[in-house]
């Protein structure tokens, strides 16, 4: 399910609709009550009354549902947002998290829940049901991976077969590399490797210094980093 929000422009249109009928579902509420709000939202729904006030509440929770998944979906498939004024970054800030917003308090009791909550994925106020979210999850991971693409990642991502013990903390990285290589998160690789060789010279010269002070009568243990750091620049000879 994509949206329409593809710029900075629609991105801030859609954030001010969605505050703008957050303040009209809740000014109509003041001036008829709750229960009979829930009258004329129901008797809106039905689409074919010539109501105006039972369309317009029907038409703003709508609506205002409708804004607000488009921007929850946004918010899943961007790793950031640019160039947002102050009162955009308020509604993204309260989207993604999942903070209610006045009208929601109201919307929530006249919207039957739907199958599986999304209190699991702390998407309360989300309006969007499980099913919804975990097929679009799996649209992105066959488009983007597929199952033949994973599983010829991990067989890619060969097993390490070293000479010596390998210390839990290393094996952990090397099956997240492996992980990650087979998904296609190549810097993240390239930061676990870091992480990795960080964490081999540290067991090396904590090995080193334990041999040390037990032939040569004690020494203080060498400090890892300008080692490691001169390994990534390829230094070590």
């Amino acid at each position: 399910m994509g949206t329409n929000l593809k710029t900075p422009l629609a991105i801030q249109e859609s954030a001010r609709r969605l505050t703008s009928l957050d303040r009209a579902i809740c000014s109509q509420v003041k001036e008829c009550g709750k229960d009979r709000f829930y009258e004329l939202y129901k008797k809106g729904s039905l689409l074919n009354s010539d109501d105006s006030e039972a369309l317009r509440a029907y038409a703003q929770v709508s609506t205002f549902v409708e804004e607000k998944r488009n921007l929850i979906f946004f918010l899943l498939d961007h790793a950031s947002v640019f160039d947002a004024d102050a009162p955009t970054l308020r509604v993204l800030s309260m989207i993604a998290g999942d903070k209610p917003f006045e009208s929601d308090h109201i919307i929530k009791a006249i919207i039957e829940p739907q199958p599986g909550d999304l209190v699991i994925y702390n998407l309360q106020w989300s309006y969007i049901d499980q099913d919804d979210l975990q097929n679009r999850s799996w649209d992105d991971f066959l488009g983007n991976y597929g199952l033949d693409g994973v599983i010829q990642g991990r067989l890619d991502a060969r097993c390490l077969l070293t000479p010596v013990d390998t210390p839990k903390e290393l094996e952990d990285i090397i099956d997240e590399m492996r992980l990650c290589f087979a998904f296609g998160q190549i810097t993240a690789v390239f930061a676990l490797c870091r992480t990795l060789l960080e964490s081999a010279i540290t067991a090396l010269q904590k090995n080193l210094w334990v041999n040390a002070n037990r032939f040569d009568g004690g020494c203080a243990p060498p400090n890892p980093a300008p080692l490691a750091a001169a390994g990534v620049r390829g230094e070590l000879g």
